[in-house]
C-alpha cells in the first residue's frame, strides 16, 4: 500500500479530514492534497512523521497499516 493510500485508509477510519492535517502539521492545503493524491509518492521522514503523529498513530501503526493489503 502507498503512503497516500495508507493516509486515506488512516483518515477514513479516525474521522480525519484534511483540514485537520494541515492545521496539525502547518503544511499547506495544496500539499497535503497532494500527499493525500499521491502526488508526491513517499514523502521524506520528517514529513510522514508530522503527519501520522497528526493522525494520532505511531510510526509504528501506520507502518503496519502499509503493510497490510486489505
Amino acid at each position: 500500500m502507498t503512503f497516500a493510500e495508507a493516509l486515506r485508509r488512516a483518515m477514513e477510519e479516525r474521522g480525519i479530514k484534511q483540514k485537520h492535517i494541515v492545521s496539525a502539521t502547518g503544511f499547506s492545503d495544496a500539499y497535503v492534497s497532494m500527499l493525500v493524491n499521491g502526488k508526491v509518492g513517499d514523502p521524506k521522514f520528517s514529513t510522514a512523521e508530522k503527519v501520522i503523529h497528526a493522525l494520532g498513530m505511531s510510526l509504528d501503526e501506520f507502518s503496519a497499516l502499509r503493510s497490510s493489503d486489505e
